[in-house]
């Protein structure tokens, strides 16, 4: 009679090694996945990850070829107040407030004041003068032109 480690003689609950090392490797598959999602990161073809965006997510550096996907989602909303032509001179907080649609509270204007400051510290946003903001990708064909 064949005995299996630290099960004496196979009871029905007793599985081989191997079986045990199959399920881990399916958990430690569906760990991954969930830690793709908490992070944000897709899983393409051939099983590899890719960024995306998630609320909350940092401000990456604004790279040469950057596209405004990979911000977050309320960065992108502040990016298109300011890529209108209306924005081309600048805009001050609270004239990105507007257009956003929100009310202009005390805190509001703080919160969006921190959130394009975020992503000029990056280059995806320019401060022209104090607390006026204009869209680097504005200034860049400003420049070009």
């Amino acid at each position: 009679m064949r005995r299996w480690p630290g099960c004496g003689r196979r009871p029905s609950g007793c599985r081989p090694r191997s079986w045990r090392r199959k399920g881990a490797l399916v958990r430690l598959a569906g760990a991954r996945v969930t830690v793709a999602e908490v992070l944000g990161e897709q899983t393409g073809q051939g099983g590899e990850l890719t960024s995306r965006a998630v609320a909350g997510s940092t401000v990456p550096h604004r790279g040469g070829n950057a596209v405004v996907e990979v911000l977050a989602p309320e960065y992108q909303q502040i990016l298109r107040v300011l890529a209108v032509p209306e924005a081309a001179g600048g805009m001050r907080v609270k004239q990105i407030l507007a257009g956003l649609g929100w009310e202009a509270t005390p805190t509001r204007v703080e919160g969006v004041r921190s959130r394009v400051k975020r992503p000029a510290a990056r280059g995806w946003v320019t401060e022209v003068r104090p607390n006026v903001f204009v869209s680097a990708m504005t200034t860049e064909s400003a420049a070009a032109g």
